[in-house]
């Protein structure tokens, strides 16, 4: 493929924003979970097993609190898909965690309507009580 010479085509239009995962240790269910997952995957045809990615990533955060890139891999292999398909579920959703977090974990509502009734004065509010800024952990491990 060949474009014309005098045809300027800018800067590269995308840039990717995509953080790499942190790795932590090497990650496998235990026999307990992975006994768990097997009985929700059984529920799908084997052709749609991967369709059990949810509730895995819910095991993999409940035994380690967070989800890592070597457990994003095991679930990967768990579920039949590729390490990326995963991974684009923990980065879709919210409530999957990336990073270790304290035992409460306090969200407020960023949509529109909540913005107009005062999220952003209850979110700042937290953080000075807090001591901490938005995506921090309070240095008891608490919130």
């Amino acid at each position: 493929m060949s474009f014309h010479p005098d045809v300027h085509t800018g800067p590269p239009r995308h840039a990717s924003q995509r953080e790499l995962r942190r790795e932590g240790g090497p990650f496998a269910f235990t026999e307990a979970n992975r006994e768990r997952l097997e009985r929700v995957a059984a529920h799908y045809p084997p052709e749609h097993r991967r369709s059990a990615v949810i509730p895995a990533l819910y095991l993999v955060q409940e035994q380690q609190g967070h989800v890592t890139a070597s457990a994003i891999r095991h679930v990967a292999e768990v579920i039949g898909c590729t390490p990326a398909e995963v991974d684009d579920v923990v980065t879709y959703y919210a409530m999957f965690f990336r990073e270790p977090v304290g035992t409460y974990v306090l969200q407020v509502c960023r949509t529109l309507s909540c913005a107009l009734r005062g999220a952003e004065r209850v979110a700042a509010e937290i953080s000075r009580q807090l001591g901490i800024s938005p995506g921090q952990t309070d240095a008891t491990g608490t919130f």
